[in-house]
């Protein structure tokens, strides 16, 4: 049996100028019959700067992640999605390519 299994927290930024933002913490993995190989857990951090604009940093055992996801509106009840990442060079590129994978 496979599970994807995810422990998350919400909070609203406290910060004076940065009230606007929310962070996010996400701890990930897949478990494949209550094991969980060390490749699939990801913790991550995600500031939402506002309805539109997601970062996300993301720690993978190859090294660190940077996603920046951002959603605009075309039209009625349409909305363009689009993500963009940078990645430090010990990360392969197929990682990337796996996290973005839909």
């Amino acid at each position: 049996k496979v599970k994807h299994v995810w422990e998350c927290s919400w909070e609203a930024n406290k910060e004076e100028g940065e009230k606007h933002k929310s962070i996010i913490k996400l701890e990930q993995d897949i478990r494949v019959c209550d094991w969980a190989p060390v490749v699939t857990r990801v913790p991550l951090d995600a500031e939402q700067v506002g309805p539109g604009l997601v970062f996300l940093h993301l720690n993978t055992m190859f090294g660190k992640i940077l996603m920046m996801e951002c959603v605009t509106p075309v039209g009625q009840l349409r909305q363009r999605c689009e993500h963009f990442y940078w990645a430090e060079k010990s990360v392969p590129r197929v990682v990337c390519k796996l996290i973005g994978y839909r």
